[in-house]
């Protein structure tokens, strides 16, 4: 059965507050016990010294002064309030006790054997509570005779009883109030979190863009508030990336297979010559390569995002790994008459995955080519710089191309996004390659940065973790 967590709220007030006010009214009972009893024991030591001094000694025999006081004390009756008194010898055997006392011979209630100090203890006699004290007088530096001084506890009995049932009183009192605030404070701070619950029940696929308008005063609440607020802004792009992403996928291979089709139903209209057959087969081929680098694509990015990518990582000179690159780079260049120009390269290493870092350049070096003007210089240079103490190999490649909107800019590495829709398909890139080199930067733990003017060229920078030289 589950317990909503505004009574778990409420039952945990209500125990913690019961639990303090238990044991504050335990302290209390204990001190208050402590203190009555502290005062009758003091007072009867304080009694059983001035008996004391009416006890004198003879050779063998001990002998007690008939003083005013012992003649007073020996005309209370017995009750309640009656302090009694007895002189015991050293053997606790009665020498003289009160009248009041009548029969009763306290010392043979007594727990222990006397001891050379004055001690208090609480005894059960016929049914009633006595405190006693016993007293030594001391002779010769030993116990010679004993003053046995006891006052009936039912008096203060009755005062602690009082007290205890008071006490129990005020417990049930403070936690019933203790429970009625809890449960109006608890209240108080959940109903906030319902209308969030309410508020958030109505948020559904058709209305992704509502959002919680509460006003708190709360921090927490606040912060809540706005912490579920940005995720349903995160939610509401994902779903919107996800739409986007599905068309483009669609958009990408009905292309292809739109050609496809079209081909292979014009080369089955009629006959055709062994040469015709050739060139559609060629044109063929060329859309399935199409639609294969799609796909793989696509696949290389699903396995980035789900982080089953395996980096072989490796300690490597930047210049050697540019210098092995750029044979590559250089022919796609010269497919456009353009020319690759490469900046010495400082003593810099970096850890990473060659077969990855090759794509991740050669992506951007194809992008760089594909946009730039025939005979144009393709500029990479290489330089180490620092970023909030750490070290970083900083591969700048700058074209001399149309540039990219400045608009565009913040999307430029989101997939099958092109700044150019209409040369899309004449490019013949898959609006891809710079999601991938995104994604690649991140699998080594470094940074993209991309600057553009439009119409002066764009300038990409990756930043790779420097390796110890």
């Amino acid at each position: 059965m589950r317990v909503s967590l505004r009574w778990k709220f409420i039952l945990g007030f209500i125990a913690f507050g019961a639990f303090l006010v238990a044991t504050t009214s335990t302290v209390f009972y204990i001190a208050y016990r402590t203190a009555i009893t502290g005062k009758i024991e003091t007072d009867l030591i304080s009694e059983s010294q001035r008996f004391s001094e009416f006890v004198s000694f003879t050779d063998d025999s001990i002998t007690v002064e008939d003083s005013d006081e012992w003649k007073e004390l020996e005309h209370i009756k017995i009750s309640p309030y009656a302090r009694y008194i007895i002189i015991t010898d050293n053997q606790f055997k009665t020498v003289r006790k009160t009248r009041n006392l009548a029969d009763v011979e306290f010392q043979s209630y007594y727990p222990f054997k006397p001891t050379p100090e004055a001690n208090a203890v609480l005894l059960d006699v016929e049914n009633e509570k006595y405190v006693c004290v016993i007293y030594p007088i001391h002779r010769k530096g030993r116990p010679a005779a004993y003053v046995l001084a006891a006052h009936n506890f039912r008096i203060a009995d009755r005062y602690i009883d009082v007290f205890e049932n008071t006490m129990i009183f005020s417990m049930a009192v403070v936690i019933l109030l203790g429970t009625i605030v809890a449960y109006f404070f608890v209240r108080r701070i959940t109903k906030p979190m319902i209308e969030i619950i309410r508020v958030a029940d109505t948020i559904n696929l058709e209305h992704l863009d509502q959002r919680i308008t509460l006003e708190s005063p709360d921090e927490e609440i606040q912060n809540l508030v706005t912490t579920l607020n940005q995720l349903l802004d995160r939610l509401h792009r994902s779903f919107n990336q996800i739409n986007e992403f599905s068309s483009n996928v669609s958009h990408e291979l009905r292309t292809p297979l739109t050609i496809l089709r079209g081909n292979i139903e014009v080369a089955l209209s009629r006959e055709r010559t062994p040469e015709a057959y050739v060139e559609v087969l060629s044109d063929l081929l060329e859309e399935v390569l199409s639609v294969i680098q799609i796909v793989d694509g696509l696949l290389l990015l699903a396995r980035g995002d789900a982080r089953q990518i395996v980096t072989e990582k490796q300690r490597w000179f930047v210049g050697d790994i540019i210098s092995e690159f750029s044979k590559d780079w250089e022919a796609i260049a010269s497919l456009r008459h353009q020319t690759i120009k490469l900046s010495p390269c400082p003593p810099l290493y970096v850890q990473g995955d060659k077969n990855l870092l090759s794509q991740l350049f050669l992506n951007i070096i194809t992008n760089a080519s594909k946009y730039s003007p025939p005979d144009s210089v393709i500029e990479i240079e290489t330089r180490g710089v620092t970023l909030s103490t750490n070290s970083y190999a900083k591969i700048t490649v700058q074209d001399h191309g149309m540039g990219i909107p400045s608009e565009d800019v913040p999307k430029i590495f989101e997939r099958f996004y092109r700044v150019n829709k209409d040369r899309a398909r004449e490019s013949g890139g898959t609006g891809l390659g710079l999601a991938i080199v995104r994604m690649i930067v991140e699998l080594h733990d470094g940074k993209i940065e991309l600057e553009s003017k439009q119409g002066h060229g764009t300038t990409i920078s990756i930043l790779l973790p420097a390796a110890s030289s």
